[in-house]
């Protein structure tokens, strides 16, 4: 993410990007050591995931594919609704509250999985507010 962030703005905004650098560093290795750990920890599993999403069950995932469209219009409505009701602050509002990963993944996943999304986001969120208390 932050990698994608700091692309996304360099090209809206090279200087703004690069003045980004210093405030995703904490939350970039925080969110690698989240991943490398999970990795190492879980290779035979990603091996036998692997293995069996070689076979051609379903190549379209079509289900998994609508549900992502009719959830990304409910969210394009309601951030058109929250701009035509408060404008501006209701767009970032909006945009913070449907942009929280961690509260779809509580909501959406499976026991397991809520509690590694739950710590590893929670984990890089406070990296963020640490290099955001540090560097502010």
């Amino acid at each position: 993410m932050c990698v994608r962030v700091l692309v996304a703005t360099a090209v809206l905004n090279l200087h703004v990007s690069i003045a980004l650098v210093p405030y995703l560093i904490g939350p970039f290795f925080a969110a690698t050591l989240i991943a490398g750990w999970g990795i190492r920890r879980h290779k035979k599993e990603i091996a036998s995931a692997e293995i069996s999403s070689a076979s051609p069950s379903n190549p379209l995932q079509f289900v998994s594919a609508l549900q992502m469209a009719v959830l990304f219009q409910i969210v394009l409505f309601v951030v058109r609704w929250a701009r035509k009701t408060w404008g501006e602050t209701g767009v970032f509002a909006s945009a913070g509250i449907l942009g929280f990963k961690l509260l779809i993944g509580i909501a959406v996943g499976l026991r397991r999985f809520r509690r590694i999304v739950s710590i590893s986001l929670f984990t890089v969120a406070v990296a963020c507010a640490i290099s955001l208390a540090l560097l502010h």
